[in-house]
């Protein structure tokens, strides 16, 4: 038989350094066994830009029970400045983040456990003949700041090639289909068009789609653009 047992919550915050952990939730909890403590633990406590960090809901005198449900909750700005990575979930529950951006990113952490009553045992871990259950929930949160700065965006540069009509890098069928499109008045010009000439005749055509359909088959190689001279 599960018996409902009310249990009192009572939240805490603390403000600590401008870096780091900027506040965490500690809870406390009344059960018929005692009070049981759950607080958030970040490791290490003020992570940069590129590092990995863990926070943890951490629990303190409830017997060790393997938590049998969890939540969690990143709530950070757009673009984020953190993104998860892996959970954990046993006795307690350890999310691992990566720090991607300065910013300020808040982790919430819940669980439930189960504690079981049985006959002549005060606190058992595992259950027995003639026992009874109570389910628990609790939870609790850390702010973190993220330090550092954020690494630039760097953009690749696409590799030019003869054939690569659209500027996607590769030289594919779709850009034969553009260049018979262009030549039968059907499309505009794409961006990449001068890499069209295939023949270097300085005219666009179909046998310049079929060069590169050639191409895309592999039965001519794939060559590196480079301007041509036509005459004016």
């Amino acid at each position: 038989m599960v018996r409902a047992i009310a249990a009192a919550f009572v939240t805490l915050g603390l403000v600590l350094l401008a870096v780091g952990i900027l506040r965490f939730t500690t809870v406390t909890q009344a059960t018929e066994f005692g009070e049981i403590t759950w607080t958030t633990r970040v490791e290490p406590e003020a992570p940069r830009v590129g590092e990995e960090f863990t926070v943890t809901l951490d629990s303190c005198c409830y017997g060790g029970s393997p938590l049998i449900g969890w939540g969690l909750a990143v709530i950070q700005s757009d673009p984020p400045v953190a993104e998860v990575r892996s959970l954990f979930v046993y006795t307690d529950a350890a999310v691992t983040l990566m720090a991607l951006r300065p910013g300020i990113v808040e982790v919430r952490v819940s669980g439930a456990f189960e504690k079981w009553v049985c006959p002549g045992t005060p606190t058992p871990v595992f259950p027995g003949p003639g026992c009874a259950s109570t389910l628990y929930y609790t939870g609790a949160s850390a702010e973190v700041m993220v330090s550092g700065e954020e690494e630039p965006t760097v953009t690749p540069e696409l590799p030019e090639h003869f054939g690569d009509v659209n500027c996607d890098g590769a030289t594919t069928s779709v850009d034969a289909a553009l260049v018979l499109q262009v030549t039968a008045k059907l499309a505009p010009f794409p961006a990449c068009i001068h890499r069209a000439d295939m023949n270097t005749d300085c005219y666009y055509d179909a046998r310049d789609a079929l060069l590169i359909l050639q191409t895309t088959a592999g039965l001519i190689p794939t060559r590196t653009y480079e301007p041509i001279a036509c005459p004016a």
